[in-house]
């Protein structure tokens, strides 16, 4: 089974005319058995993102989606905002034993918990990577970004 993105359900189907699945979390070897016949096997994956923005625009959000949605970083970013009268947190500070921090000098992460989501980054994008350069994966990830972008409610980058 293989969970898609876009609906975040499992489905069998992994071929073009159906829903997009993908899961980068899974071997890329996995894939080619699947894949044969859906995915047209292309060795110039690299000259044709460098030769359409578009694609390559598509690919810079689905990459930091799976760098970092759906990561450690969630759960950093999880629990209560304070609340700014003035709007832009001037007037908020965080009580400490040491005295009052204003908000702008907080740090928001420890070290330890950006080492934490530092290597969780890396990993993930070890994994983006080998399924880029993986002709079959690669192609078809490259091959369904021209098709359809696959968070269309994100800001394009810029």
């Amino acid at each position: 089974m293989i969970l898609s993105l876009r609906t975040g359900s499992l489905s069998p189907h992994p071929c073009p005319d159906k829903p997009f699945h993908f899961n980068p979390l899974h071997r890329a070897g996995a894939w080619r058995s699947k894949v044969t016949g859906c995915a047209e096997m292309n060795r110039n994956s690299a000259r044709l993102l460098a030769q359409n923005p578009h694609v390559l625009k598509r690919l810079a959000k689905y990459m930091a989606q799976q760098f970092f949605r759906n990561t450690v970083l969630e759960d950093f970013h999880a629990g209560i905002t304070p609340y700014s009268q003035a709007g832009d947190y001037s007037d908020v500070f965080v009580k400490t034993p040491a005295g009052e921090i204003p908000w702008s000098k907080v740090s928001r992460l420890s070290d330890e918990e950006m080492k934490t989501l530092m290597i969780d980054v890396v990993n993930r994008t070890y994994l983006l990577l080998q399924t880029l350069f993986d002709e079959d994966v690669g192609s078809y990830l490259i091959h369904i970004l021209g098709q359809q972008d696959l968070e269309p409610r994100w800001h394009d980058p810029q």
